[in-house]
């Protein structure tokens, strides 16, 4: 399993989470100042499966209609940071899944 942590100016979030949701993906909007991520900026946070963290990438590379080069998806003003996990439980309703 892997976390996602996608950091994004909120000009570009709303674009963003369409298009994971449009792929079936959830994600967790996350606001904050400070050193990592600057005001205006915005994370969003997703587990994924092993191999689906190269999924989410080909999304967001093709749903940027700010960019026509695909290597540089919202003109390089997103970063995609992926983290390995070893271990991952939900709660649910009390209930660990």
């Amino acid at each position: 399993m892997k976390l996602l942590l996608i950091i994004a100016n909120d000009e570009f979030i709303d674009e963003i989470t369409s298009a994971l949701i449009q792929s079936g993906y959830t994600a967790t909007e996350v606001a904050s100042t400070g050193e990592f991520v600057r005001y205006g900026d915005t994370i969003l946070m997703l587990g994924v499966e092993d191999g689906q963290d190269q999924d989410v990438v080909d999304i967001l590379r093709n749903a940027s209609r700010y960019s026509t080069d695909k290597n540089q998806p919202f003109f390089g003003k997103v970063s995609i940071y992926v983290v390995a996990l070893d271990e991952y439980a939900k709660i649910i309703g009390g209930e660990l899944k």
